[in-house]
């Protein structure tokens, strides 16, 4: 009996020993599983982190400069570099905007001090001093497959607007076209198309109306040199001759176009001070309903949008009156144009390859959608997707109507771009003034300014 019950005890205990045993193995692996879980977890952690480091240290930083621009544009390039930045982690797009009247002194002393970003947006006009100086490089000679691959999405006469001795140097988004004629719909029915006729119609609204018939601006300001500029191409007259070496801008075709401007001064058809009238104050006083007619560039609309005062008139767009007789020596130009906001790669780039991967998607449509007028307004778009868009036709009906009759850009020529013209256009400037305020008579102003253009032309060509 007592034997039984040590056996029973014995057993109870090597049963209590077992279950204890087995507890204390369950529980070790139980430990020994966390302690692998936990060192597991860290172990991603850090491998996570060391990943994520890893992509940094290799991600390529981008510098780009904008100068001028609009609003809605800024806000546009914010969202789409903030999409960049999202999708190209080895790609790092640092984008800031730039004064534009400083631009060129900006770009050139710090090329000078070996400074420059690696990607420049700016102006057309700019390419052959920078070219000259050695401030950028020619894309196609940096990848000719990339460019090839965006030429079929541009219109024709906008991508030759940054071609250079025959290299391509930049990317545009749009242009700035002139010169145009804005008219009052409810006083003019049928815009007049030549010069004769815009002084007809002039002269009769100056007898209807109190209003100023037709705004010409002659400040010494570029963009009023721009639209005599636009008004005197289309009548035969050029800058330079065909070799480039001579400056031919008292040429008669010139001298009949500034001629014009004094015409409608003496005979009282335009603002009584036309020198103190930019184009931006001629376009005011159309919208603000005390002109009827106003020279015009074609980004009104963007000055439309800021102006307070307008009245909202019904107003409509069409290329300026031309000489019915074109007098100049040159080939008639319908309107001349310039992109002013095109992404061009510097000399200096430290990062060549990562440039040119952003400049790819700078010359995408998904970039560049936002010019077709929504919801950047006031700009001729330079892709061709853009010009079928409904939304530019809300911005300019005008323009759409012409564009699909082919007859807006035919005949359409770049601005005047070589080195030395920002000199030149001062001294064209000068003469605008000095003509329609009566101090000179057209040919003297003229053969002025090409005397000391030349001056300058022979000092950039050596």
């Amino acid at each position: 009996m007592r034997s039984n019950r040590l056996m029973k005890l014995i057993s109870l205990s090597g049963a209590s020993l077992a279950e204890v045993q087995k507890q204390k193995k369950f529980e070790f692996r139980s430990i020994f599983r966390s302690l692998i879980n936990r060192e597991s977890k860290l172990f991603s952690i850090a491998l996570l982190i060391f990943m994520v480091s890893v992509n940094l240290a290799s991600a390529v930083e981008i510098k780009v400069w904008r100068f001028g621009g609009i609003l809605a544009e800024h806000s546009w390039e914010k969202k789409k570099i903030t999409e960049w930045n999202n999708q190209n982690p080895d790609v790092k797009v640092v984008w800031s905007n730039q004064d534009w009247a400083t631009k060129r002194e900006k770009v050139i002393s710090s090329f000078k001090a070996r400074q420059l970003p690696d990607i420049l947006v700016m102006d057309g006009p700019s390419i052959p001093d920078f070219v000259r100086l050695g401030v950028i490089q020619a894309l196609d000679d940096v990848d000719s497959n990339m460019v090839g691959s965006w030429k079929n999405r541009f219109v024709p006469e906008i991508w030759n607007t940054t071609i250079y001795k025959g290299k391509f140097y930049a990317i545009p988004t749009y242009v700035d076209v002139t010169t145009f004629l804005t008219y009052n719909k409810a006083f003019v029915k049928t815009p007049p198309t030549t010069w004769q006729e815009l002084k007809n119609v002039a002269k009769n609204l100056k007898g209807k109306s109190n209003k100023i018939p037709v705004v010409i601006a002659a400040t010494k300001g570029t963009n009023d040199v721009n639209l005599w500029e636009g008004i005197a191409y289309a009548n035969g007259c050029r800058w330079l001759n065909e070799k480039g070496d001579k400056v031919v801008i008292n040429d008669r075709g010139c001298v009949d176009a500034l001629q014009l401007y004094k015409d409608l001064v003496t005979g009282g058809l335009t603002e009584d001070n036309p020198q103190e009238i930019d184009y931006y104050k001629a376009i005011v006083l159309l919208l603000e309903e005390s002109a009827i007619m106003s020279q015009s560039m074609s980004w009104l609309k963007a000055i439309d949008s800021e102006v307070k005062g307008s009245k909202n008139p019904d107003y409509g767009l069409t290329v300026f009156p031309k000489n019915a007789n074109p007098t100049g020596s040159y080939p008639s130009a319908n309107v001349i144009m310039a992109p002013t906001s095109a992404g061009m790669l510097t000399s200096q780039s430290k990062n060549v390859k990562a440039a040119m991967k952003f400049l790819n998607y700078f010359a995408s449509q998904e970039f560049q959608a936002g010019w077709d007028g929504d919801p950047i307004p006031g700009r001729v778009p330079a892709t061709l997707t853009n010009w079928a868009s409904p939304d530019i036709v809300k911005v300019y009906p005008d323009l759409v109507k012409l564009y699909n009759k082919g007859t807006l850009f035919k005949g359409a020529l770049p601005m005047p771009a070589f080195p030395g013209l920002v000199q030149m256009e001062s001294y064209m400037g000068e003469a605008l003034q000095s003509v329609v305020m009566g101090q000179q008579d057209v040919q003297s102003a003229l053969d002025r300014v090409a005397a000391k253009s030349q001056r300058v032309l022979n000092k950039v060509s050596n």
